[in-house]
């Protein structure tokens, strides 16, 4: 019921805005395409639980399974949760790649090493297989350095290796080494 109510409003404000009646546009293309797509995804996993397919055992599997159990089906939240996942998922895996090629690029030695390991474990392969990633050790470290570094830098204060701190009600944090 609240989507409906946010639909009138934004035609309402669409109305007062004719300079950017363009972009406008644009948008609602893109929304379009959006929900259109995420309902065909939606309707193929529909298709494979049913004829129990083997699928991935992801966020939509979880929610259509439920779903099928309650008997209860909202296809529109469905589809809002879905686009919800899939935009919030998009823009956190794009900021992660950002901060980590901005770490690399601080750090050529890590870099160099992070490379390394690359190269040892896929060697010429051009597909990257899941069971590769597990064997990234270094790289997987490396990047959760990174989240941890993103995390501290809220507070104002720097942690380097050897030193340590306590927030109250907490176990004391002390990096292990020096990598990032």
């Amino acid at each position: 019921m609240p989507a409906r109510g946010i639909k009138r409003l934004n035609k309402f404000c669409i109305q007062y805005m004719p300079g950017k009646q363009k972009m406008i546009k644009e948008v609602q293309d893109s929304v379009r395409l959006l929900r259109r797509v995420g309902k065909e995804c939606i309707d193929k996993r529909r298709e494979a639980i049913q004829s129990e397919k083997e699928m991935p055992t992801d966020i939509l599997t979880q929610i259509l399974k439920g779903d099928a159990l309650e008997e209860t089906r909202d296809d529109e939240n469905i589809l809002d949760n879905f686009i919800t996942f899939f935009v919030a998922g998009h823009e956190t895996t794009a900021n992660q790649l950002s901060f980590t090629v901005m770490a690399l690029s601080q750090h050529p030695e890590i870099m160099e090493r992070v490379q390394a390991e690359v190269d040892e474990v896929l060697g010429s392969k051009r597909d990257i297989e899941y069971e590769d990633l597990g064997k990234l050790k270094y790289l997987s470290q490396m990047e959760a350095k990174v989240v941890m570094a993103k995390l501290l830098q809220r507070f104002e204060f720097q942690l380097v290796p050897g030193q340590s701190f306590k927030l109250l009600g907490t176990a004391a944090l002390r990096p292990l080494d020096g990598v990032m």
